[in-house]
């Protein structure tokens, strides 16, 4: 019998199935790192991989892919935004930028902006420096 609580898949859903899996999985001194399908359902599909598969089927001759990637010309050459070269031209101009490294745990301003928004400003666990957050590659 699955273990699932409920097949509709919200995240607050999908965590409680997890919840209930660790659960019974001490319960039973079972290996609680197991998940199989009956734990844990398969997410839903990304919409935007169904986008770019409409944009695949669509065969009308002046379509634009907005889909993942760079913006291309008729060449399939990369064609940049004008909005996005003005950026890069302020930026470039801006003597008090320079192309150093971040610290490792990334750009302070950025990461307590983030705290913030994640957990809101009032937050006890941020009051209580419990927290941490760090910058990392994509």
């Amino acid at each position: 019998m699955s273990r699932l609580a409920d097949k509709t898949l919200t995240p607050l859903n999908r965590l409680s199935n997890i919840q209930g899996h660790l659960a019974t999985a001490q319960m039973e001194g079972s290996n609680p790192s197991v998940f199989g399908k009956d734990s844990v359902p398969q997410a839903p599909e990304d919409p935007l991989f169904g986008l770019m598969a409409a944009y695949r089927r669509d065969d009308f001759e002046k379509k634009v892919d907005l889909g993942i990637g760079a913006y291309r010309d008729n060449n399939a050459k990369p064609w940049v935004l004008p909005v996005v070269k003005q950026a890069d031209e302020l930026l470039r101009k801006d003597p008090n930028l320079n192309h150093e490294y971040l610290p490792i745990a990334g750009l302070a301003d950025f990461t307590t902006a983030a705290r913030k928004l994640i957990l809101g400003a009032d937050s006890p666990a941020i009051k209580e420096k419990r927290v941490r957050l760090v910058l990392t590659p994509s």
